[in-house]
């Protein structure tokens, strides 16, 4: 599947290069290139809001919290989490996404919340987002280098002040459920 994927991808970025955004491009075209709610030209994808899955792990009343080392929201305190992948599911992408960026291994998710607001993410980007809860983690902490610039527990009654995206209501919802 990996395989066809990556075929897929190398047909995609000879097509067009309008859809294939850059690490660069992505400062200047955060939404991408293609105006919202419609068709690229090129190559008939619709831009169309994405998904991402975040994770909330806790351990004897605190939260694990990613230091981000990327923009958008880079130097502020957020979720593990990312975007969902081809063929994956959301709760796949909840507990591959805690192990890239924590080196943590959850064996359940829960799921919590979906996270929709069109505001939540400060460069338009309009991302929809699955919140989940991981139990039974295991695993030696490690901060994926060039993502994750460092890891820490919080207290959830003294949390950093900058907090990525709507996280710090998330944090605030899951506090309501640890009382």
């Amino acid at each position: 599947m990996a395989r066809k994927r990556e075929k897929i991808i190398i047909a995609l970025k000879g097509i067009c290069k309008v859809t294939m955004a850059s690490s660069q491009s992505y400062l200047e075209y955060p939404a991408g290139k293609i105006p919202q709610g419609q068709l690229c030209e090129t190559c008939a994808r619709f831009n169309n809001r994405h998904i991402t899955c975040c994770v909330v792990t806790l351990h004897q009343g605190k939260v694990l919290l990613v230091l981000r080392d990327q923009e958008p929201m880079r130097r502020y305190w957020g979720l593990p989490g990312g975007y969902l992948d081809w063929d994956e599911t959301v709760e796949e992408c909840a507990k591959r996404e805690l192990l890239e960026e924590t080196g943590l291994t959850a064996e359940v998710v829960k799921f919590f919340r979906i996270s929709s607001d069109p505001e939540r993410d400060p460069d338009g980007r309009q991302n929809v987002e699955c919140v989940y809860i991981a139990s039974h983690v295991s695993g030696e902490m490690q901060a994926e280098e060039g993502e994750v610039a460092q890891l820490q527990w919080f207290d959830l009654d003294t949390l950093p002040n900058n907090i990525a995206f709507d996280h710090k209501q998330v944090l605030a919802d899951i506090a309501l459920l640890e009382e």
